[in-house]
Formats: structure tokens, C-alpha cells, sequence
């Protein structure tokens, strides 16, 4: 490891790998490789230079490969990056592990990573492509974000030691150059979990609304706004019934009666954009229905 030389890139990529859990070649190709002038990317050249450089890290553990199912969807990338050992060491060295809120937060093993492969691809296409529209428009921008391994807040309940977990699967900041941002929480459904979860997984973002946290974790004066990406209308119209039901049903409904969340589809975002070598605007266009089914605006710019 030694012999081998950190550029400030390298060492963002180990952070990113590190944040985001697993990149596939194709959003590392993204954000670090090749000059993207233009939405459609030039992976052939980005590939390129990556190659070389990738596989010294791998022969050096400081990057680690693995499998991604892909459970009959050929359009994700079948294998992916993860931080290797001696890749944690370097960042530790960096001091990087004192600038992330959650303490040891790096030392923290994600055993499962290979299981949720898929879903973190998606999430990441998703949350990369933002982040390359940040680069390549001049009228939008994401100013802060927390991936997954960061998006964990606790919610204290009152005369009991437990607490719950709110949980999504990532938050940016985003603004069109003016001084108010649009904060935003995303989370992904693959379409697999029952109607029960989805119904606690809304009540946990009505508890996290009410407990006012949010201004002290995220520093933002008002709840940010909840999109949910989902397959298809079928599964809107699963999310639209179940938040119905939570609304009616939650305690202190007067607080969520008009709590907006944000819906559409994988094709609505271009879900797959990343992997087939494209930056998508879907994501900013009024592709997006309120629980109600109004036709909204982007979360990401209104």
C-alpha cells in the first residue's frame, strides 16, 4: 500500500465508497472519471482511465469487489465496489472518521450489503444523478446530502428507555441559486415490502415530524419534504391507500392531516439513467403526485 500514491480524488472516492456503502463501475465512472460536458456520458474513455488505477486498489485491499444479484433485472450492474480494509485505514489516517456525526461510524460492518445490493444501486443511481445535475446545470444545485449510512435519526419516547429509528434511504439540500434551499428525504421502494411496513415506516415520519428533531439533526427550520420513488402506479396507489389510512388513524391526526409526500415512478426519475451511462433532468421535471394524486411539481425545486 505504501507504493501506492493518493491523489485528493482517491481519497474522495474512499469517502464516497465509505458514505455510500457499494458503487458500481458505472457511478464511479461518473462522478470521478472522464470529462462529462454533456449528459450523455463517455464511459468508454472513463472506463479507461479508471481501469488501471481501480485495480491497483483492489490488489492492494484498499477497494474490494463483489457480486450484485441481479435478480432478473440485467439492467443494474452485476458487480460493485466496497471500501477494502486497508481503504479504512487510509481514511482513518485522513482523520476523516472525527468529521462524520455518528460516532466509530466507519468501523461499522455492513454484512448485508451484498444481500441489498440492488437496492443500494438504485438508491445511489439515483442520488448520483442528482449530484451530477448539480455539476452539469447552471440553475441547480445540491448544496449538502446524507447517504443511507447516515440517514438514521432516533426519536425518544417519552417514560421509555427504547427509541425508534426514522430511516430513509437518503437526504440532500437542494436550491436553484437563491438563499432558501428545498430539503428533501428519498426513499426507494422496490415494491416487496407489505402494506404493514409501509404503514410504520409513515408513522415513523409522522413521529419524526412531531418531534421537532429534524432542526437539530439537519439544521433546517421546517420538516424537509418526503419523496418515494416506487416501481410502478400499482405501487403509488399502495402508498396513496396506506398513508390515507396512517392519516386517519394517527393520534394526533390534526399535525399530518395535509403533510405532503411526493410520488413516482422508476421510470419517472430515470432510475436507471447512471447505469446506462446517461445524467437524466427526469428527476426535476413534474413527474411527481401528491398522495392525493395531484399532478407537483419536483421535491427538488419547489
Amino acid at each position: 500500500m505504501s507504493s501506492i500514491s493518493l491523489t485528493d480524488k482517491n481519497i474522495e472516492l474512499l469517502e464516497y465508497l465509505a458514505t455510500l456503502k457499494m458503487m458500481t463501475e458505472n457511478q464511479i465512472c461518473a462522478l470521478f472519471y472522464g470529462k462529462h460536458d454533456s449528459f450523455n456520458l463517455d464511459m468508454y474513455k472513463a472506463r479507461n482511465a479508471m481501469s488501471g488505477r481501480i485495480s491497483s486498489f483492489v490488489k492492494a485491499d484498499i477497494i474490494n469487489k463483489i457480486p450484485i444479484p441481479t435478480q432478473n433485472n440485467s439492467r443494474v450492474s452485476r458487480q460493485g465496489y466496497v471500501l477494502g480494509p486497508a481503504g479504512a485505514d487510509i481514511l482513518k489516517e485522513e482523520r476523516e472518521i472525527e468529521r462524520r456525526q455518528l460516532p466509530h461510524w466507519l468501523q461499522r460492518r455492513d454484512t448485508d450489503v451484498s444481500i441489498h445490493a440492488t437496492h443500494n444501486v438504485l438508491v445511489n443511481n439515483v442520488l448520483i444523478n442528482l449530484i451530477m445535475l448539480s455539476r452539469l446545470k447552471g440553475d441547480f444545485f445540491v448544496d449538502t446530502w446524507l447517504s443511507d449510512r447516515d440517514c438514521r435519526f432516533y426519536i425518544e419516547l417519552k417514560n421509555n428507555d427504547n427509541k425508534l429509528l426514522f430511516h430513509p434511504d437518503f437526504f440532500l439540500m437542494t436550491s436553484n441559486g437563491s438563499q432558501v434551499g428545498s430539503p428533501v428525504f428519498v426513499e426507494l421502494d422496490r415494491g416487496r415490502v407489505s402494506p404493514k411496513s409501509l404503514a410504520i415506516k409513515i408513522r415513523r415520519t409522522f413521529q419524526y415530524y412531531e418531534s421537532g428533531k429534524y432542526k437539530v439533526d439537519l439544521t433546517v427550520p421546517y420538516f424537509p419534504k418526503m419523496a418515494i420513488v416506487v416501481p410502478d402506479q400499482d405501487r403509488i396507489d399502495t402508498f396513496m391507500h396506506v398513508i390515507a389510512a396512517a392519516k386517519k388513524h394517527y393520534p394526533r391526526r390534526a399535525n399530518v392531516d395535509e403533510f405532503p409526500f411526493w410520488l413516482t415512478t422508476y421510470e419517472g426519475v430515470d432510475v436507471y439513467a447512471i447505469d446506462e451511462g446517461r445524467v437524466s433532468t427526469k428527476p426535476l421535471d413534474p413527474v411527481w403526485l401528491s398522495d392525493q394524486g395531484v399532478k407537483w411539481t419536483s421535491p427538488f425545486t419547489s
